[in-house]
């Protein structure tokens, strides 16, 4: 659909993760260490044609573009925490985050480059209690950030001290109420591809959720939940003048309902179903009400999963369906993504060797190799095809 008869040779994108997480248990808390570590390499060639060039911005040329990017990041995660069964639980630690991400493309013979440092450190605690015997526990907790980010002249410094509150009454032992309020220190946006500022890092902005929500255990084991939030977060667009940018709100209500259970002893399963109404304001008469760009109403899933016992106790298998209904391509609504619905395979492995725990883990993203579009914005985004990962985790 590229309409072009040029071959794209060479396309390819690589992630290697590694991650370890020791824990410690001292006579009167737990202390966990978490160590995470990614990098990736990104070549990509990509061309469209003179009749897409004509149709869509009036110019009889093809639009050739090469783009490489490379990056990685390093987080560490330090928390100490009640022991488990403790009446009241509490947990504080300190997280650092640093990374590095470099792009250079070359579209019609012009080169660009970006390069971005992204350096963020936070210290966080959180206390869960209850109330008495009325059957209330209160969860209160602080989370003080600091971000700083570097690409060319551009520099951000932001620091920020946010809250989260929540209350979960249980009415009964099968049924429990909660309400949560919460504010996060979020890291700014990317300018997409196509905008006059491509790939520029926007200011980080504060976000904050409300959320009311109810869980049942139904006699027969099923866990139904359902939840109705609020969330709040900067009001990131493409303006007139084809700049990214950050003005007002961006604000997504919605309603989601889950259900989990078992079919057999063997066989589970769980679903979801959300509807949201996400919208721009306080910008001006031209967006505000308008859904910002993917932002579908309507999302569903259900996933089923097989244990095995007997001579292959430790193996199962998993599959998955993954609707999203359709979502403009911009922000001003002037056209739609169709909705499309991905299927999922897996298979998990778990087995004891030498001391030590192992769990394998494949996963077929695409299963069915669907040709669809992933993002819209200025230039269309085409879904990955069939992709399949492997990971092993190894606990000692």
């Amino acid at each position: 659909e590229l309409d072009s008869a040029d071959p794209l040779a060479g396309n390819h994108f690589v992630i290697e993760q590694q991650a370890l997480e020791a824990q410690h248990d001292l006579p009167w808390a737990r202390l966990t260490s978490v160590t995470s570590r990614q990098r990736h390499r990104l070549s990509e060639n990509d061309h469209t044609g003179r009749e897409i060039m004509r149709a869509w911005m009036g110019m009889d040329v093809s639009f050739p573009l090469a783009k490489r990017e490379h990056g990685h990041n390093w987080n560490q995660e330090l928390r100490l925490a009640s022991l488990p069964g403790s009446a009241v639980f509490w947990v504080a630690g300190l997280d650092v985050y640093r990374a590095k991400w470099g792009n250079v493309q070359n579209r019609m013979g012009q080169g660009y480059g970006h390069d971005l440092t992204h350096n963020a450190d936070a210290a966080f605690g959180e206390a869960t209690w209850p109330l008495g015997a009325s059957g209330l526990k209160l969860t209160a907790g602080l989370r003080h950030s600091r971000y700083h980010s570097t690409q060319g002249k551009r520099v951000y410094d932001a620091r920020k001290t946010t809250p989260m509150l929540a209350v979960v009454y249980k009415l009964r032992e099968d049924l429990s109420f909660y309400a949560s309020y919460a504010q996060g220190l979020e890291e700014g946006e990317a300018a997409p591809a196509g905008t006059a500022n491509q790939n520029e890092r926007l200011a980080p902005g504060v976000s904050k959720q409300k959320e009311i929500g109810a869980r049942w255990q139904a006699p027969w084991g099923t866990l139904l939940s359902a939840a109705v939030f609020d969330i709040e977060r900067p009001g990131y667009y493409t303006n007139a003048s084809n700049v990214y940018t950050a003005d007002g709100r961006q604000l997504y209500t919605g309603l989601e309902l889950s259900a989990q259970g078992q079919i057999t002893r063997q066989l589970g399963w769980q679903t979801a179903w959300q509807w949201l109404n996400p919208r721009f304001a306080d910008i001006n008469a031209a967006y505000n009400g308008k859904l910002p760009e993917n932002a579908s109403k309507k999302t569903a899933s259900l996933f089923l999963t097989y244990a095995f016992d007997g001579a292959l106790q430790g193996l199962s298998l998993n599959a998955g369906a993954y609707y999203t209904g359709r979502r403009p391509m911009d922000d001003l609504n002037q056209g739609w993504l169709g909705g499309n619905t991905l299927y999922t395979l897996g298979a998990r492995y778990r087995h004891q060797m030498g001391g030590y725990a192992y769990t394998w883990q494949l996963n077929v993203d695409n299963a069915a190799n669907k040709r669809y579009w992933a993002a819209g914005g200025n230039r269309l985004s085409a879904g990955l095809p069939r992709t399949v990962k492997l990971a092993l985790k190894v606990d000692f």
